[in-house]
């Protein structure tokens, strides 16, 4: 007796123009061949993939319908409407920390004479 495994997949398009892929797997026997319980096993993983698409398109198919009857079918998107207001301006901000003081700057240049003073009075004799 000879035993052998096999995996398939198979891929169609819903209703709605979506691709669906589905698998299956299968072993069979043989008293003929390793090679004919190979053949064997493919055939049923072939058979199995194809029933469960159809059961997984079904399914997506339903769903989209339910769906559809509950929230309906939106149109297309409008066009962009006008610019709104401009809003409030926003709270200040918290108050940064102080910086360190900068550098002294350069001495200046040095200024006008000023006016002569008032005379001394003449002392006494």
């Amino acid at each position: 007796m000879f035993s052998a495994g096999a995996t398939a997949t198979a891929s169609g398009v819903n209703d709605y123009g979506v691709l669906v892929t589905s698998s299956g797997s299968a072993t069979a026997t043989s008293d003929i061949s390793e090679a004919d319980a190979f053949r064997i096993a493919t055939l049923l993983a072939q058979n199995i993939a194809n029933s469960q698409l159809q059961n997984d398109i079904n399914i997506i198919d339903q769903s989209v319908d339910i769906a559809i009857d509950v929230v309906g079918v939106t149109g297309a998107t409008g066009p962009t409407g006008n610019e709104g207001p401009i809003g409030q301006q926003g709270k200040t901000g918290v108050t940064g920390p102080t910086a360190e003081q900068g550098r002294d700057g350069a001495t200046g240049p040095t200024g006008q004479k000023g006016d002569n003073g008032r005379a001394a009075n003449t002392g006494a004799t």
